[in-house]
């Protein structure tokens, strides 16, 4: 089964990711390679040149076999012929191409990725926490019912914020905190993500909800999303929480951690899914992992991020 792969392919190939190209691998295989059906750049050429180079020399298109086996070799889901989601995919190869492909010289991937900011304010005290992270994708809970949708909406909706429970480092409490996200910097191209998983008796189903795009309709119709972009930290009138001992340290909570790791979840990917949920319910961290499961990191040893500060890269690194 690849269909979730040829839609990742077209769209990085043929124009979905503007200005994304291999063509700086050139267009032959290296000399020193003694067999291109196992080497993984030869593959990525033969792509490049098939659908973007000389397309007119494969009339009927190629199957991607080899390509297939040497890009998910190391994993346990892509290796195999079931369904997988396109956007896990993309997520994976986009990782993969960054430690084989791109560690030196101009990386195309650089075009989707960007830097989303995360502001916290205690309800009691009002001091506030920044923090940033790398980002490819904005990822998009949708409802959960079977209503049509709009894109702005959810958006809007998402970046509005919402309301955790959090252990304040000034407070020296769990306190009610407004967690909102923001831009901190913008990718040249968005790749959106409508989440449409959704937990049902603690087990992961899929919606149908039909979601309404800008541009569809009328192309003149645009996504703005210029409003959602971070306005960084205000010392006229905002306090930062303190960055005492305690607070460098994430303490997973104990009895949503011990619900997850009765569901058969792994420590690291726990402690990774509280973290990003608000370190709340158990239901929340549920569905962040579930959205989550194909991620190559996800139960590698977690470390949070840090406070983000005035002088963070501007390239979407944090």
């Amino acid at each position: 089964n690849s269909c979730y792969l040829n839609s990742v392919l077209q769209c990085l190939f043929n124009g979905g990711v503007i200005g994304w190209s291999l063509n700086e691998l050139g267009q032959d295989f290296p000399q020193d390679v003694v067999y291109p059906t196992n080497n993984f750049k030869c593959q990525l050429i033969k792509l490049n040149n098939a659908m973007k180079v000389e397309p007119e020399r494969y009339p009927e298109g190629i199957r991607p076999k080899s390509f297939k086996k040497c890009v998910g070799q190391s994993h346990e889901e892509f290796s195999s012929g079931r369904q997988q989601d396109a956007m896990e995919f993309l997520g994976y190869l986009v990782d993969v191409l960054d430690k084989k492909m791109f560690k030196n010289g101009s990386n195309p991937n650089k075009l989707i990725k960007f830097a989303m900011e995360d502001r916290l304010q205690c309800t009691s005290c009002g001091k506030v926490k920044y923090s940033s992270e790398a980002a490819e994708s904005l990822q998009l809970p949708m409802p959960e019912n079977n209503d049509p949708q709009d894109l702005f909406h959810i958006i809007t909706q998402y970046f509005s914020g919402e309301e955790v429970e959090f252990t304040c480092p000034h407070c020296k409490n769990l306190v009610k905190a407004i967690k909102k996200p923001a831009f901190n910097t913008y990718p040249n191209t968005l790749v959106v993500n409508p989440a449409r998983i959704r937990p049902v008796n603690w087990v992961p189903v899929k919606t149908s909800n039909e979601l309404s795009l800008p541009g569809l309709q009328n192309p003149d119709e645009k996504l703005d999303v210029s409003q959602f972009g971070s306005n960084g930290f205000d010392p006229a009138n905002e306090e930062l929480m303190p960055d005492d001992e305690q607070s460098t340290e994430f303490v997973p909570n104990a009895n949503s951690a011990s619900q997850l790791a009765e569901m058969g979840f792994q420590p690291n990917g726990i402690a990774r899914a509280l973290f990003a949920t608000g370190n709340s319910d158990a239901e929340s961290a549920m569905e962040w992992l579930f959205q989550h499961m194909e991620d190559a990191d996800l139960n590698e040893p977690f470390v949070p991020c840090l406070l983000y500060t005035s002088d963070a890269a501007d390239d979407g690194e944090s």
